[in-house]
């Protein structure tokens, strides 16, 4: 694709779509305030969730977030929830799961050069996310 391409989300994954002359989302309009500042540059996935758009942003060393986005009009995607997290750290994947009828999604968790492992928000209504719990794992060490 060339630098004035975009996407459009869909069922099908992310497919070539249109030129978006008139507006080309920047970086400080899809990432908030604070994951510029602090956290944008040490972040590089995204996933797909039920129709929405999850950027996680954290740096290495912990403290970040998540951001869920619709893509109604792909040229400009609008935020549908964020949540800040302080143990969050840069995760390079997302696992997202069921239990009881809530939605979870595992990221990493990084407390402390000795405590860390795996941190759980409940993204159940991706409006509203929340950190819930995190499993600090034996011989962590960062």
């Amino acid at each position: 694709m060339g630098g004035g391409e975009s996407v459009v989300l869909s069922g099908q994954g992310l497919l070539p779509a249109q030129v978006c002359q008139q507006h080309r989302p920047q970086a400080q309009e899809v990432y908030p305030r604070r994951a510029l500042e602090d956290a944008l540059f040490g972040q590089r996935a995204g996933e797909l969730f039920d129709g929405l758009l999850v950027l996680p942003w954290a740096p290495e060393d912990g403290g970040g977030g998540l951001s869920f986005y619709t893509f109604d009009d792909p040229c400009a995607p609008t935020l549908v929830g964020e949540v800040w997290a302080d143990f969050m750290r840069e995760s390079h994947t997302l696992a997202f799961g069921e239990v009881n009828g809530r939605t979870y999604l595992a990221v990493d968790y990084h407390e402390s050069e000795d405590v860390g492992g795996v941190g759980f928000f409940d993204v159940t209504d991706p409006s509203d996310p929340k950190w819930v719990s995190q499993l600090a794992l034996p011989d962590y060490h960062y």
